[in-house]
């Protein structure tokens, strides 16, 4: 990370001391939220002075800004980042900061730093590198902070169609600007994969949350009262407690003439997440956290406040793996924008489409890392923490061993689940003779007794029941089923994501396999007391066997039928014969 020297500038800013001056410095209080507020609307004032006092160049103005913040009394210290950041320390122990965005013409960010430069190495498709562990948990979160500075039409929905194009059943939330509030990062751990889209400094990110202040020329309590009712007690009291601070940023275009004269550049007042705040949060362990922002991987411990960089602040919470930007020395800077997209789309494909490890999915098709280009030499996409682990790819087929037949499996959420309904010949199982193509299109029906082969009723999670499934796979207990059906929406809509779109008598209602479970309408069957079989509901429903008694005698099965998307849950007695899906262990 590169700290500017001011004295080149100094000479500048004594010429501009006998022109107008900048506004007088603000009086000091007691620590504060209205001491920063204060200093915030002075500095920008400030600015915008000295941005016409120097024709409208914005990186001078930002310059000599900081000469002038240096001089103010109840500024403990500060530290200019790249013509772009202010970072300033209090006396009273808040830090704040204020930020020059430069935008286009059409007011979109150029960076998530001060300039986007060019760009260095490729993303070609490569090909996948997998390891022994997996990364299990199938939920990912896409933090987009700044969506609206960043992401023109159709740029976010290319990345969603990667995990939507995977043959990983990914859950992806994507969030945007407000949908962004700081106390999200408590959630963080609850994902397999985090990408935050934002800006971001040596110490903090940006979250989505703004606070709509009119003056700060009211008291500490007035002040106290506004940032409560607009954001809540919680985040006033974080503030404070240097959890999260307050900064504000200018949109400027330097290429619109008289930009600092246009009344649309005061800036809002935007809250940003504090390392301080990342060091509170608990491990994360099951979590890859890709920091797509300015700074993401500095190591450099930050001043003026002397807090953990981002890097070691993430790697601190014990997650798999974590991404960001830094020089070789472990140094780090602006990004620009481009650049961020660019490797966006590379991590996202890596991992999810090829299958590629943690260590694998920075790296070029020559085994380097990609970069983009600086005055200083290449800023790097790095990897840190674990490099072994990968999603795993749901196999097309696996065999049973006990028999060679094929089976298709299919990944939905966390599970595993076989794709089609077990087809293993035991004593006891039977198939509709009303179809000569029964078991190869619907497999075997079985009695509770024979899939169960002596083991106890649970609703453990897994069930731990082998039962009649090929080894590796169990007989899924009441609650794993629910939990298919949860991730899928809830009973009420989830058989609609379960059921084949064919093979059903019409009309099929709610039809559509997104999970890719293809549910086909195998029936049931009833054995009466004299030992004759009565076939049931061929073509218009589909009947499975968990491992759990509901109700004794009644276990718990799970009904879809052509009528709609309902996923009905009865129970049955064991004289009911019914589909056998196994999950993988």
């Amino acid at each position: 990370m590169k700290t500017l020297k001011l004295i080149a500038l100094a000479a500048l800013a004594f010429t501009f001391s006998r022109c107008k001056s900048p506004t007088q410095a603000i009086q000091t209080n007691n620590t504060s939220l209205l001491e920063v507020g204060q200093l915030l609307d002075t500095t920008e004032t400030t600015f915008l002075q000295f941005a016409d006092q120097t024709n409208g160049n914005p990186w001078q103005a930002i310059t000599l800004t900081a000469n002038w913040l240096q001089t103010q009394p109840n500024v403990q210290s500060i530290e200019t980042l790249d013509s772009a950041y202010i970072r300033i320390l209090l006396k009273s122990g808040l830090s704040t900061a204020v930020i020059l965005n430069e935008v286009d013409n059409n007011g979109y960010s150029l960076f998530r730093g001060p300039k986007a430069k060019k760009i260095g190495g490729g993303v070609p498709v490569i090909e996948g590198v997998h390891s022994t562990n997996t990364i299990t948990n199938k939920e990912v979160l896409i933090y987009a902070a700044a969506y609206s500075q960043f992401y023109h039409p159709g740029e976010m929905e290319s990345i969603i169609k990667h995990f939507t194009d995977s043959k990983v059943s990914l859950k992806v939330t994507l969030l945007r600007d407000y949908e962004c509030p700081p106390q999200l990062l408590e959630s963080f751990k609850d994902y397999g994969l985090v990408i935050i889209d934002s800006h971001g400094m040596s110490d903090g990110f940006l979250s989505g949350q703004t606070l709509h202040i009119p003056s700060m020329r009211v008291s500490a309590d007035s002040l106290k009262a506004i940032v409560t009712k607009n954001a809540g007690t919680d985040t006033y009291d974080k503030l404070l407690a240097g959890d999260l601070f307050l900064e504000k940023s200018w949109d400027v275009y330097p290429l619109k003439p008289m930009w600092q004269q246009d009344p649309k550049i005061r800036g809002k007042f935007n809250v940003w997440v504090s390392t301080q705040y990342i060091n509170k949060q608990p491990a994360m362990p099951n979590t890859v956290v890709f920091g797509n922002m300015c700074y993401s991987a500095d190591r450099t411990p930050v001043a003026p406040n002397g807090k953990t960089p981002m890097r070691d602040a993430f790697i601190n919470r014990n997650l798999i793996s974590y991404y960001g930007y830094a020089f070789s020395d472990g140094t780090s800077t602006t990004v620009g924008d481009p650049f961020c997209k660019q490797m966006e789309d590379a991590i996202v494909r890596r991992l999810v489409i090829d299958f590629d490890s943690t260590g694998r999915a920075h790296l070029d098709t020559d085994g380097k890392q990609f970069f983009e280009r600086k005055r200083v030499g290449p800023l790097l996409l790095g990897q840190y923490n674990s490099n072994n682990y990968s999603y795993e790819e749901c196999s097309p087929l696996f065999t049973d061993a006990r028999d060679g037949h094929l089976y298709k499996s299919v990944c939905i959420g966390k599970q595993v689940w076989m794709g089609e309904n077990l087809n293993y010949a035991t004593p006891g199982s039977i198939i509709n003779t009303k179809d000569p193509n029964y078991a190869a299109t619907y497999g075997r029906l079985y009695h509770w007794s024979d899939i169960m082969q002596g083991a106890s009723s649970t609703n453990a999670n897994p069930s731990g029941v082998q039962g009649i499934c090929p080894k590796g796979w169990h007989v899924p207990s009441q609650s794993e089923f629910d939990q298919l059906i949860n991730f899928l929406g809830g009973p009420g809509v989830a058989a609609g994501a379960m059921k084949s779109v064919s093979g059903w008598t019409l009309p099929n209602s709610n039809a559509t396999n997104s999970s890719g479970f293809a549910a086909l309408p195998g029936g049931d069957c009833i054995t009466l007391t004299d030992g004759t079989n009565t076939f049931q509901m061929l073509g218009t429903a589909a009947w499975f066997w968990s491992a759990t008694i509901s109700q004794p005698p009644y276990t718990q099965v799970y009904q879809l039928t052509n009528q709609d998307g309902i996923v009905a849950q009865p129970g049955a007695k064991d004289n009911f014969s019914m589909s056998c899906r196994c999950l993988k262990d």
